[in-house]
């Protein structure tokens, strides 16, 4: 079986390093990979992971049996979606399943039509809006911008500097652009407290498989005084996740969504 694998992150790393152990593969093609694995079963390919017409170019030349599409902002350009047209099989959201994750303030309208439980949140349209908001409201205060930021988007303030700050770097910061080009779009939520843990599931028409989870570290720096992050490193399994607390998280997030 020859399989294909985009991305060149940790985890599209992962993914390579697992499935290279499986004796049904014969070849695993990585576009465009890192240099972290060496394998005469692998072979890194230069194309973008985000360039659908490269890659199932690639993939009907080379017979691909399956692709694993493995960065987030390959499902927002809807690389699974062109995959399924063109007839080839691949692992992934589609663009529109993905929204949940690429489009924040989709998704936060989403859990309250479903009631899905999420922080209370403001929605604040307009530079001088946001301004105003970040300097009256309710202290501390999340404040996340509204497209995808690649895990760099959310900001825990806890002063009103910081809260000012989040919001300059939203409004001004070149890295922060929504979808349709619009930067001036902020979500401030409620700041909660708690354990962390990020539940997996494979998810199906109507149904999703359970398939492990994992405790993440957001913060930089030691004793988290840094800003957020993409990821620092996390592990699993979560030692305080118990039974009940997977069964609610069933009940009340993963049926009502799916």
């Amino acid at each position: 079986m020859k399989i294909l694998v985009t991305g060149n992150c940790a985890r599209s790393h992962a993914i390579v390093s697992n499935i290279m152990t499986d004796n049904r593969v014969t070849r695993i093609y990585w576009a465009p990979g890192n240099a972290g694995i060496t394998s005469s079963l692998i072979k890194r390919i230069s194309i973008p992971p985000d360039n659908a017409e490269e890659l199932i170019a690639f993939a009907i030349k080379q017979q691909i049996d399956f692709t694993i599409a493995g960065q987030n902002f390959v499902f927002y350009s809807g690389i699974v979606n062109k995959f399924n047209a063109a007839g080839l099989k691949i692992f992934g959201p589609t663009s529109e399943a993905a929204k949940l994750e690429w489009d924040k303030i989709w998704a936060k309208q989403f859990f309250d039509e479903n009631h899905i439980p999420s922080p209370k949140y403001f929605l604040v349209i307009g530079a001088n809006q946001i301004i105003s908001m970040a300097n009256t409201v309710e202290l501390p205060v999340v404040v996340k911008y509204g497209g995808l930021a690649y895990g760099l988007g959310v900001f825990v303030c806890f002063t009103r500097n910081e809260t000012l700050n989040a919001v300059h770097k939203i409004l001004y910061g070149k890295k922060f652009k929504t979808i349709s080009g619009r930067h001036d779009v902020v979500i401030f939520e409620e700041y909660v407290t708690g354990k962390e843990v990020s539940m997996h599931f494979v998810v199906g028409e109507n149904h999703g498989i359970f398939i492990g989870e994992a405790r993440d570290y957001k913060k930089a720096f030691d004793g988290d005084t840094g800003p957020n992050t993409a990821g620092m490193g996390s592990y699993s399994p979560c030692e305080y996740l118990d039974k009940n607390t997977y069964q609610q998280i069933i009940e009340t997030i993963i049926n009502p969504t799916i």
